[in-house]
């Protein structure tokens, strides 16, 4: 059951602090701070992982080009530039904002009007705006 509902975007949650979590993204707040580069983030987590770089401590080789990472699901998420297939033999295209996954690059440009709050789609019977086509 998820009764904590977006208004903006009519995403679903099923704890009221994920929502207000969630509703950081349309105001474009971003909280923590990198004290060494001012870079902000929306979660915590999020600039503790960037915390690493500034470390030097990148363990996560790309076997195709060498670069390195602070974290596996960051090589993950960089091996789509290379077309890496999955296992069903398809290309995957990753979210940088969510890490969710899309089949289709269409499919992930939508889902990215979720992050950036844009609405492109009116409908025709109420003039109301929506992030994706459905």
């Amino acid at each position: 059951e998820r009764p904590y509902k977006c208004h903006k975007c009519e995403k679903a949650f099923s704890r009221k602090g994920c929502l207000s979590i969630h509703k950081m993204i349309h105001n474009g707040e971003k909280p923590y701070q990198c004290n060494t580069c001012n870079k902000d983030f929306l979660r915590k987590r999020d600039l503790n992982s960037h915390l690493m770089i500034h470390i030097d401590n990148k363990p996560y080789k790309c076997k195709i080009c060498e670069k390195a990472f602070v974290q596996n699901s960051i090589l993950n998420r960089h091996m789509n530039t290379h077309n890496i297939r999955t296992h069903s033999g398809g290309i995957t295209h990753q979210c940088i904002q969510c890490d969710k996954t899309f089949a289709k690059k269409s499919h992930l440009r939508s889902h990215l009007n979720i992050h950036t709050g844009q609405k492109p789609y009116k409908c025709n019977q109420c003039e109301r705006t929506f992030s994706s086509k459905q």
